[in-house]
């Protein structure tokens, strides 16, 4: 894969075809708060007697936080970086597992824009799957069983990809 890719940079280089990038370097970042669901009471004992240990140690956890009384973080930082040269090429660094989605729908905003967009996941801090609006209805490993292993108290809520996208075509075009 490093040759390909080093004969693609080459070949590239080599060429005459290279457009100019004008207009000024604006890099920014911007840490938003992604909501998820709290847990309930049916959802705990639900889990505490399902065969699956993941869920079950995740159901303990949650009743241990409840029976002390402690508040359940409904919140996880989610860092958005960008990184713009003038009005050539922007760039979206994402800190979680995303979907296509996310860079199909940023891609078309920011069209208008930049001339060219790349949009990037697993971005410095990994919080792990954040699914699409679209899944979420869905359910299944990307929206709730994810969210086991890191003992979250439920899934994202609705609103998480526009949350998201608004945040990263903001600090791009917002200057």
């Amino acid at each position: 894969m490093g040759e390909q890719l080093g004969e693609v940079v080459n070949t590239v280089i080599q060429s005459q075809t290279r457009a100019p990038i004008e207009g000024k370097l604006q890099i920014t970042n911007q840490v938003i708060s992604l909501e998820m669901e709290s847990v309930t009471a049916a959802q705990i004992d639900a889990g505490l007697n399902d065969p699956n240990p993941v869920i079950q140690k995740w159901a303990e956890h949650f009743q241990t936080l409840d029976q002390t009384n402690t508040p359940i973080n409904t919140q996880v930082p989610f860092e958005v970086q960008t990184l713009a040269l003038g009005q050539t090429f922007a760039l979206v660094a994402l800190a979680g597992e995303i979907t296509i989605e996310y860079a199909l729908r940023l891609k078309e905003s920011l069209e208008p824009h930049f001339n060219h967009a790349l949009i990037t996941a697993y971005a410095n801090h990994i919080i792990g799957y954040v699914p699409a609006k679209r899944q979420i209805p869905e359910g299944g490993y990307e929206v709730w069983t994810n969210q086991y292993h890191l003992k979250r108290p439920g899934p994202y809520v609705e609103h998480t990809e526009d949350h998201i996208c608004h945040t990263a075509l903001n600090l791009l075009t917002h200057k």
